[in-house]
C-alpha cells in the first residue's frame, strides 16, 4: 500500500470552499421557494407542495431521501470487510417499487389522503393511527441524529473536520431551507444533492480504479482474496447474506419505505395524479440500484487498494466506516477540490434524509396530534405557521440525541 496512508492529505481550501457552496446551494433553493410562494402560505403548500410537482423532481426526491450518508459509506465498508453479496440489493429495487406503485400508493390516491397514517384510522382506530405517528417519530428523530453523526464522526477522524462544526453547519441550513421553503424546496434541493450523490460516488469509482491498477486488476485482487461471490444461494440462516435474503429481504424493507413510510409517501402525494406518483417511483429506480451496485464496487476498489496492508488491522482507522474516507483522503486528496465533492455528496445524503424525516413528521405530528385538539380554531395559514414550529423543534431534539451519541461512541460508529 502507499506511503499517503501515514502521510494524510488534508482538506484544501478549495474543498472547504465547494463544501460551503453546497450549503448555500441548498439554502438558497430554500429561499427562492419560500420568496416564490410568499402569497401560498397553506398546509398543502407546505406539506404537499401544492400537488403540483413534476416527475423528475419527485423521482430526485425518492432517491435522494433513501440513499442516506450511511449508506454511502457503509454499502463499500460491506463490501470490503465481507463480499460482494450486498450488490444483490439492487435486484429488489424494482420488485419493491412496482409493488409499492401498483398496490400501495393507489391506496392513498383514492382514498384522496394526505397522510399515511390516517388509512390506519379509517381500517382500525383513531387510537391505532396515533400510536403508530408516535412511534414513527421517534424512530425517525433517532435515524436523522444517526444520519448527521456518522459521516461527521467519520470525516473527523479521517480528514479533521470538526465534528460538531459539520453537525451544526449541515443541520440548520437543513431547517432553515425545509422551514422556509417548505415541500417544494425539499423536492428541488434533494434533486440537486441527487446529482451531487451520483457524481461522488462515480468520481470515486473511476479515479480509484485507476489507483488501484484498473477494473481488471481490482477484479482480480478481490477475487483472490474471496471478495467477489454473487452465487450464494443457500437457505443457511447464520449466513450474512444470501441471494435470496439480500433480493427477498430487501424488497420487504423497501416495500416499507416506498409504500407505507410517511416522508416517501408524501412525496408521491405532491404528483397531480396517481400516473405522475407511479411514473416518479419507477424513474427513481436506476438510481437506487446504482448506488448499491457502485457502491459495492467501490469497496472491491478501496479493497484493491489496501489489500497488502489493511487500515483496520494496523489501527490507522478504527471503524469500517471510516474506509471510504480514508481511501477519498489518500489518493484524491492530492487533487484540490475533488475530496470536497465527496464530503459534499456524502452530507448531501444526510441533508436529503434529515429534510425528508423533518417535512414528514411535521405533517403527520400536525395532521394527527395537533389539529384533533385545534381543529375548530385553527386557520389553514395557522397550521402552515405550526407546521413548520414542529420541524424547528424536531431538529433541535435532532441535535440532543446526537450529541448523546457523541457521549457514548466517541470514537466509534457502531450503529452504522
Amino acid at each position: 500500500m502507499k506511503s499517503t496512508l501515514y502521510q494524510r492529505n488534508e482538506f484544501s481550501t478549495l474543498d472547504y470552499v465547494i463544501f460551503v457552496v453546497t450549503l448555500v446551494i441548498s439554502l438558497s433553493i430554500g429561499i427562492y421557494n419560500a420568496f416564490k410562494s410568499r402569497y401560498k402560505q397553506s398546509t398543502k403548500e407546505v406539506l404537499l407542495a401544492g400537488g403540483e410537482m413534476g416527475v423528475i423532481p419527485v423521482a430526485f426526491s425518492l432517491f435522494a431521501s433513501f440513499i442516506s450518508s450511511v449508506s454511502m459509506i457503509g454499502i463499500p465498508a460491506e463490501a470490503y470487510i465481507f463480499d460482494s453479496m450486498v450488490m444483490w440489493g439492487a435486484v429488489a429495487a424494482p420488485i419493491s417499487i412496482y409493488l409499492s406503485a401498483y398496490i400501495y400508493i393507489p391506496i392513498f390516491y383514492n382514498l384522496k389522503l394526505t397522510n399515511a397514517y390516517e388509512y390506519l384510522e379509517l381500517r382500525f382506530s383513531k387510537s391505532v393511527r396515533i400510536l403508530v405517528t408516535m412511534c414513527f417519530c421517534v424512530y425517525m428523530i433517532m435515524y436523522m441524529a444517526i444520519v448527521l453523526y456518522a459521516p461527521a464522526l467519520a470525516f473527523n477522524a479521517v480528514t479533521g473536520l470538526s465534528l460538531w462544526g459539520t453537525i451544526l453547519s449541515a443541520g440548520i441550513v437543513c431547517i432553515v431551507y425545509t422551514s422556509i421553503g417548505g415541500m417544494k424546496a425539499v423536492l428541488w434541493t434533494d434533486s440537486f444533492q441527487a446529482v451531487l450523490m451520483l457524481t461522488g460516488i462515480l468520481v470515486t469509482l473511476i479515479l480509484g480504479s485507476v489507483k488501484a491498477g484498473g477494473i481488471a486488476e481490482v477484479w482480480k485482487i478481490a477475487d483472490e482474496n474471496g471478495r467477489i461471490n454473487f452465487t450464494d444461494f443457500s437457505f443457511n440462516m447464520s449466513t450474512r447474506y444470501t441471494v435470496w435474503g439480500a433480493v427477498i429481504g430487501q424488497a420487504f424493507m423497501w416495500i416499507t419505505l416506498f409504500g407505507t413510510n410517511q416522508a416517501m409517501v408524501q412525496r408521491t402525494l405532491t404528483c397531480p395524479t396517481l400516473k405522475h406518483s407511479q411514473r416518479a417511483l419507477w424513474i427513481s429506480v436506476p438510481g437506487l440500484m446504482m448506488i448499491l451496485v457502485v457502491g459495492g464496487f467501490n469497496g472491491l476498489v478501496v479493497f484493491a487498494y489496501y489489500h497488502t496492508c489493511d487500515p483496520l488491522s494496523t489501527g490507522t482507522i478504527k471503524a469500517g466506516d471510516q474506509l471510504l474516507p480514508l481511501f477519498v483522503m489518500d489518493i484524491m486528496g492530492c487533487y484540490p477540490g475533488v475530496s470536497g465533492i465527496f464530503i459534499a455528496a456524502v452530507f448531501s445524503g444526510a441533508l436529503s434524509s434529515v429534510s425528508s424525516g423533518l417535512n414528514a413528521m411535521s405533517a403527520a405530528l400536525l395532521q394527527d396530534i395537533v389539529k384533533p385538539f385545534l381543529s375548530p380554531t385553527l386557520t389553514d395559514k395557522r397550521a402552515a405557521i405550526i407546521s413548520k414550529f414542529i420541524g424547528c423543534c424536531i431538529n433541535v431534539w435532532n441535535f440532543g440525541i446526537a450529541n448523546l451519541w457523541c457521549d457514548y461512541f466517541r470514537n466509534d460508529i457502531p450503529l452504522v
